[in-house]
């Protein structure tokens, strides 16, 4: 029985009336006794407060009297009696006059050897205070008391009894418990009519929800109302038949999601609480190879990623100790670069819910690759810039801290700020021609035109350069190179950055000879030198970004290292290429090969 509906309705109904009432009946009552407080307080704050009239002809009263003598405590007994109405006086409230000491001098009760019980509020006030504070709580009375005068003083006590209050909050108390047994019963009445209508149609669901537990989804209920219970039969209706749907859907959705589960390329490895494999995908399987089997667990899995460097969130790491998502970073595995990503699952054994854990594995080779090439590029284009500027710093602050340095010193450190400026210039400047090259923004200028005589023209501009190191610069001409369709500046570009080199990184008195060949289809641009050469372990990183084979040479030389970069750069968008042969101490061959019709899209053309 009390655990019907019925019950709970009527005991739900019954105790919100009781607690509405009982909550109404104790704000009044306690309204009623701060109402009454305050309104002591306000009074007694109106008329005895400092400063306030009855304050000030009793202080002017103490002025005038030498002591507290009979004739002024009899003028101050009169004065105060003539402020009995506004003070509230009467029968439960009384006022007296006390001396400092706190003896009474005079009792609005007659009796002047009345004795007074002191009171918080009275003793502070005896103790020195100016005047009292409020009564606390809990207490059958309240009470006010000041002090008055300076040389003759005496204290004002009021205190009330509040017989009043008690009288008043009894009889609505009295009024309140009738009010609640009425309640009570009219509650019991509306609970029990209302259980009724309630209870009836959720019992009629309650043997419909069985009969779908049992697994019979043909049984619809009648709805005879149109309110929420009857709304609820309906949906109860509908639910039925779109259960039996969704049941049917289940299983096509469980074999297209094993399909995705499936053809993923991240690997996904399901782990049951115990670490035994519930699940895997074929690039799981693949990426571990002959190290999965039959015994492969959470463990065989930790274990290998241990083996590699992996570290672990903890010596103990399990299934139980994954919390939220945990992930293992660059790690190294069969040579590729991956990230390991741990999290919970919920799935079903037997009848119980349990906890595994789900392995998700991604090959970040490709992306682990462009961070570090873009960590590098940022240190080494810092480097770069940060050589320049200290030295602009350091020749600045030479000038400023010695003005009166010899002219011709002073102009050597303006000519090196001026000489690292530009440098940094230049540096900027390849760092714009590259940035335009990788995101396909450089403005090309195809145009056909014959290669020797570009490349004669760009012997020509090199010849004074090379002159300067006493090196011979040899233009082998070929007639049957023919003709380029190409952006020739840049293509010159590309030349002008190659044979510079060849003259920086060749001796003094070396031999630098260029020669342009070529069939139906390609030309090739080939420029040697017996120059000091490129070590076997520089060779191929010398197109990448700011490597420099001779840091200190290439510095003095006021290389930015960039050069072949962006010379390989715009060869490979031209749809050629740049190699390099080298032997240490022996010299140097590069080869750029170029095809004869440009492959650039001119609709891309910016």
């Amino acid at each position: 029985m009390y655990k019907s509906l019925y019950f709970k309705i009527i005991l739900i109904m019954v105790v919100f009336v009781i607690a509405a009432m009982c909550t109404v009946g104790t704000i009044l009552l306690n309204g009623i006794v701060d109402y009454y407080s305050d309104d002591f307080y306000q009074q007694m704050d109106e008329n005895l407060a400092k400063g306030k009239q009855l304050y000030v002809y009793l202080e002017e009263i103490l002025e005038k009297s030498s002591s507290l003598d009979g004739s002024a405590v009899n003028e101050l007994s009169e004065t105060v009696s003539s402020w009995f109405s506004k003070l509230g006086i009467d029968d439960h409230r009384t006022v007296h006059i006390l001396s400092p000491a706190g003896d009474v001098l005079y009792s609005s009760t007659g009796s002047a050897e009345e004795e007074i019980t002191v009171s918080t509020n009275l003793l502070a006030v005896i103790s020195g205070a100016p005047n009292s504070a409020k009564t606390d709580m809990g207490v059958e009375y309240i009470d006010y008391a000041v002090a008055v005068g300076q040389d003759v003083s005496c204290i004002v006590y009021v205190i009330d009894t509040q017989v009043e209050v008690r009288e008043v909050n009894w009889i609505l108390f009295s009024i309140i418990v009738q009010a609640v047994l009425i309640a009570f019963v009219i509650a019991v009445l509306l609970a029990f009519v209302l259980s009724k209508a309630i209870a009836a149609p959720i019992q009629q669901l309650d043997q419909g929800v069985k009969t779908i537990a049992s697994g019979d989804f043909s049984r619809t209920l009648e709805v005879n109302s149109r309110d929420e219970i009857g709304t609820l039969t309906h949906n109860f209706n509908r639910m039925s038949t779109v259960l039996k749907n969704t049941l049917d859907e289940v299983q096509n959705e469980r074999g297209k999601l094993q399909t995705v589960f499936s053809c993923l390329k991240d690997g996904v490895i399901a782990f049951a609480e115990n670490g035994k494999v519930l699940n895997i995908n074929e690039s799981a399987i693949a990426l571990f190879g002959d190290k999965y089997g039959e015994s492969f667990s959470f463990r065989t899995l930790l274990d290998l990623l241990v083996d590699v460097g992996a570290k672990l969130p903890g010596e103990e790491f399990d299934t139980a100790d994954i919390d939220s998502t945990e992930v293992l970073h660059n790690i190294v595995f069969n040579d590729k670069v991956l990230e390991v990503s741990f999290g919970k699952i919920n799935y079903s054994d037997g009848n119980s819910r349990r906890e595994g854990v789900v392995a998700v594995i991604h090959d970040i080779t490709e992306r682990y690759a462009l961070d570090t090439a873009q960590r590098e590029f940022v240190a080494n284009v810092s480097h770069e810039l940060r050589t320049p500027l200290t030295s602009i710093k350091g020749a600045c602050e030479a000038i400023l801290e010695h003005p009166d340095m010899p002219e011709e010193l002073q102009k050597n450190f303006l000519d090196m700020a001026v000489s690292e400026s530009d440098r940094m210039t230049r540096i900027v400047q390849d760092l714009l021609v590259l940035s335009r090259l990788d995101n396909n923004r450089t403005r090309w200028q195809i145009s056909e035109y014959a290669i020797n005589d570009s490349v004669r023209h760009v012997c020509n501009v090199l010849h004074s350069e090379a002159a300067k190191h006493r090196h011979a610069l040899v233009f082998d001409e070929m007639p049957e190179a023919g003709s380029l369709t190409a952006d020739r500046e840049k293509i010159e570009q590309v030349m002008i950055n190659i044979i510079g080199n060849s003259i920086k990184y060749t001796k003094d008195g070396g031999v630098i000879r260029v020669s342009a060949d070529g069939d139906e289809d390609h030309i090739s641009i080939t420029v040697r030198d017996n120059g000091i050469g490129i070590p076997e372990e520089d060779a191929e990183h010398i197109f990448e970004r700011f490597y420099r084979v001779e840091k200190s040479r290439t510095a003095e030389t006021g290389g930015t290292g960039l050069g072949l970069a962006i010379a390989r750069e715009i060869a490979l968008a031209h749809g050629g290429d740049i190699t390099v042969q080298s032997k240490q101490g022996r010299g140097t061959t590069v080869t750029i090969t170029l095809p004869r019709a440009c492959k650039i899209d001119l609709g891309d053309n910016q």
